[in-house]
């Protein structure tokens, strides 16, 4: 599976204070390997943070990142938790969210902005929390259906791709999909 298309996003390239609002475990998916055209099944999470500095509350301002689900000291987890303060081989990704970094966005040749670099704040710096409550959902044995139907359509149809989905989904009968609900896991 590839990744959905992104929606452009008006941000500027450069450093912006990023708070980690939403992980979401996608399950085995098929994606590019790194620097190759290769394909290759991996476990992916998707992580959505909020760029406060640019959000109002009627507009919050955020950008997504897929990451493979491994937090080694060379991916992108693994630099997001040591930028938050955390410590990869002991930190699970729910102790990312509402944590604060530096992130730098750049621009894909399409247009989109992504996610690279996360590094600690400064010492004391202060960072707004944005205004997106924090939610997760996993596709193991802590799954719950009510955070699912709070996670934003494309990373439904993400998780809903994976072979673990049906593993910790119990549909309803004569449903394909699950019903689409207001509520979820919010922290």
């Amino acid at each position: 599976m590839s990744k959905p298309k992104s929606n452009k996003v008006d941000v500027e390239e450069g450093s912006y204070d990023m708070v980690v609002k939403t992980i979401a475990d996608i399950g085995t998916q098929t994606v590019k390997e790194f620097n190759s055209d290769d394909e290759v099944e991996k476990k992916q999470v998707i992580l959505v943070v909020e760029l406060p500095e640019l959000s109002k509350k009627e507009k919050p301002v955020t950008l997504t990142k897929w990451a493979t689900n491994a937090a080694s000291s060379k991916s992108f987890g693994g630099q997001l938790m040591k930028a938050c303060g955390l410590n990869p081989k002991t930190a699970d990704w729910d102790d990312l969210l509402g944590k604060a970094f530096v992130g730098t966005v750049e621009h894909t040749e399409s247009g989109n902005a992504k996610i690279k670099n996360p590094v600690p704040l400064k010492k004391g710096q202060k960072v707004g929390r944005g205004f997106i409550p924090t939610s997760s959902c996993y596709l193991d044995e802590n799954y719950d259906a009510e955070s699912f139907e709070s996670m934003p359509e494309f990373i439904q149809n993400a998780m809903m791709k994976s072979p673990e989905f049906d593993k910790v989904h119990k549909k309803p009968k004569g449903n394909k999909a699950p019903a689409k609900g207001k509520s979820g896991k919010k922290k």
